[in-house]
């Protein structure tokens, strides 16, 4: 039977999730990820409590990078010029709003929304834009390793970025697996288009592709941490989780 987290906190639910509760409540050995070692010993709560603290260290150091782009000789002048439009032209925000990737037309438009999805479904979601990004921040740091005159804390934010990232996918996969084994990850992903602007010669078209990146991470990011938040709040959070603002 399909759970989806909207199902009311009775016996009856807690019969139905109570397999894949104990799932996570007795696992002992496994094999995992140098990076999210350790998780064997965790329960479900505590798995989500990580993963959350892995989408809020990415959206920490999205932002060091973008205080980075601010404050560089390399990159302020795109940025500023950019954030200038942003806060005059409503348009020009929509626009780059509607630009960021769309992963899928299951993605919730809201909390509400969210809660009627399927626990599978929702983990699926937040699969798919980290591997995206995944994909994503690997040619970015290959492309940045090779661009004239990238500060070198430029480069080294966005590795940290691409390596927190890669955690937090490895951990999400781990609990699929755990939760529902055997599920196959077999959904091809569009790659992200904007990676060929680092081919042309104009230095303020790749710029202004770094600003696209960050900002389109930055909403992500937020995207992930609030299903992130929502998952622990129905799975483990009692009555409280239907309060406003849970």
């Amino acid at each position: 039977m399909q759970l989806t987290l909207t199902q009311p906190r009775s016996w009856t639910f807690l019969l139905l999730f109570v397999p894949s509760f104990l799932l996570w409540e007795n696992v002992h050995s496994a094999s995992t990820h140098d990076t999210v070692g350790g998780l064997r010993s965790m329960n479900l709560k505590e798995l989500l409590d990580m993963a959350m603290l892995f989408s809020g260290n990415i959206g920490h150091l999205n932002k060091q990078l973008r205080k980075l782009y601010f404050n560089n000789v390399f990159s302020a002048g795109i940025f500023s010029t950019i954030m200038l439009n942003f806060k005059k032209n409503p348009e020009f925000r929509g626009n780059a709003i509607r630009s960021c990737q769309k992963f899928s037309q299951e993605t919730p438009g809201n909390i509400e929304e969210a809660k009627r999805i399927a626990v599978e479904d929702f983990l699926k979601i937040i699969v798919r834009p980290l591997r995206f990004w995944n994909d994503t921040l690997h040619h970015l740091v290959s492309e940045l390793s090779i661009m004239p005159e990238v500060p070198t804390e430029i480069l080294s934010k966005v590795e940290d970025i691409k390596t927190r990232n890669e955690d937090l996918l490895e951990l999400i996969r781990w609990i699929i697996n755990k939760v529902f084994p055997g599920v196959e990850e077999n959904e091809m992903l569009p790659v992200n288009q904007d990676l060929v602007h680092f081919q042309t010669a104009d230095q303020n078209a790749r710029i202004a592709t770094l600003h696209k990146f960050n900002f389109c991470l930055g909403i992500d990011t937020n995207s992930i941490g609030l299903y992130l938040k929502l998952m622990k709040c129905v799975l483990t959070g009692g009555k409280k989780c239907h309060s406003i603002g849970f």
